[in-house]
């Protein structure tokens, strides 16, 4: 757990109603930061989610140390929420720490792996597949490739459409990840709502 991460889940507790909680998710995703239109590309994007969600990845280090932070966006306003929830979760981290935490948990202990439609599970499960993609291949390129110097970006995203495809992008992610670099040259963490009880 991270500060940021504890702050969401005690305001989630803080909120018994669930016409709350997701207007506490659509704040959660005001608080993102900008996401060019120029990162918005066909390539940029991954199958699985009813809406479209556009996720900016940059590791710094290598191997297991290496650490990740990420930028995203969405089109839909409560999507935007789980990408900001997401990024709370991973950003940040390092590829070991990421490998080894299962979000889904997490989103259990909040309730909302019981009142997400199919569709929006099944997105933030190709979200999340992702980000450990990257994770991974943070961890093969520093074994492999890089050593400790060095910077990674991959730009991924889930867009609206039910079929598969995660594979070839990931093996596309080196091709089209220097476009979106700027992207996360000036990331900040979502910004979080402070409820009083």
């Amino acid at each position: 757990m991270n500060p940021q991460l504890d702050e969401i889940i005690a305001n989630f507790e803080l909120l018994d109603d669930w016409d709350d909680r997701y207007r506490y998710l659509i704040e959660l995703g005001k608080g993102l930061p900008p996401f060019p239109e120029s990162a918005q590309t066909e390539a940029n994007k991954v199958r699985g989610c009813a809406s479209q969600v556009w996720l900016v990845s940059t590791t710094e280090g290598a191997g297991e140390q290496a650490r990740l932070a990420f930028a995203g966006d969405s089109d839909a306003h409560i999507v935007r929420g789980l990408v900001a929830l997401a990024l709370a979760i991973y950003s940040g981290r390092t590829a070991g720490e990421i490998m080894a935490t299962d979000a889904f948990t997490i989103y259990e202990k909040l309730g909302l792996a019981a009142h997400l439609t199919p569709q929006r599970s099944n997105g933030v499960r190709a979200m999340i597949d992702r980000i450990k993609a990257d994770a991974r291949a943070a961890l093969v390129e520093g074994s492999e490739e890089h050593g400790d110097e060095g910077r990674v970006v991959l730009a991924i995203a889930v867009e609206r459409r039910d079929d598969g495809g995660a594979g070839a992008q990931h093996a596309a992610a080196h091709r089209r990840a220097l476009a979106a670099a700027a992207v996360v040259a000036h990331h900040t963490k979502p910004r979080v709502l402070r409820l009083q009880a």
